[in-house]
């Protein structure tokens, strides 16, 4: 795993800093012989339990950490392309920074969820490549920022739940189609067989309207609810 190392002001570095550690956090390579970061603990518990995972961003965005210190909830219901992408984001709880508690403390979020908010800390998220969890990272902070802002005009306008649940059926067909769930959220909701394209449908009275038992709703519910419609609700 590459990892980047401590004590160095990342805007500073470059190809030769970054250090090559296993899963065990013994360091393989280390060309100017620097350690690596102190959060390497957290890095490597994210790599165990997400297989899917190639990439893992820690930082410290302003706004989304402000949203933990005030006690706050990330707020997943005020923009649509958040709840298509990112989806809820969990704030763990306090742990110690640097120290073995990061890992422990994100070990039961990391499973269903590819970003996670530190309690008066920083944030986690994750991708298939850096990119990706880059782009979690700038939305993460964009909604937060937003969110601040709202409040300071005045208020923050909700997304309606109907609406949240047509969003979040809209991304569970799509991420079964890709095998694209966050690891272990992928079991038990998508169906052994591949969705068929189109099975998602449109009106108020589709897939919306009946959730799964937990809340969220599952594949099986998208595929029966498209078979109850008739022809001219599917889109």
């Amino acid at each position: 795993m590459l990892i980047t190392p401590a004590g160095l002001c990342k805007g500073r570095m470059d190809a030769d800093d970054l250090l090559i550690v296993d899963l065990r956090g013994n360091v393989l390579a280390s060309a100017n012989d620097r350690r690596p970061s102190t959060e390497t603990p957290m890095h490597l518990e994210v790599y165990k339990l997400r297989p899917d995972v190639r990439a893992v961003i820690h930082a410290h965005p302003i706004f989304a950490t402000a949203l933990t210190v005030a006690g706050l909830d990330f707020p997943d219901d005020i923009l649509p392309e958040v709840a298509l992408t990112l989806g809820h984001v969990p704030v763990s709880a306090y742990a110690t920074p640097s120290s073995h508690e990061d890992a422990e403390v994100v070990r039961p979020l990391i499973r269903d969820h590819d970003a996670i908010l530190l309690r008066q800390h920083g944030s986690l998220t994750v991708g298939k490549n850096l990119e990706e969890a880059l782009i979690h990272l700038e939305r993460l902070e964009h909604v937060a920022e937003v969110f601040h802002h709202a409040r300071q005009l005045g208020g923050v306008a909700r997304i309606p739940p109907e609406e949240l649940r047509k969003l979040a059926n809209s991304k569970l067909l799509r991420h079964c189609e890709e095998g694209a769930l966050p690891g272990a959220a992928r079991q038990g909701r998508c169906p052994d067989e591949a969705i068929p394209k189109g099975d998602a449908v449109s009106s108020d009275q589709g897939i919306a309207s009946h959730p799964s038992t937990s809340g969220v709703p599952s594949a099986q519910d998208a595929r029966n609810d498209g078979r109850r419609q008739s022809p001219r609700s599917k889109s």
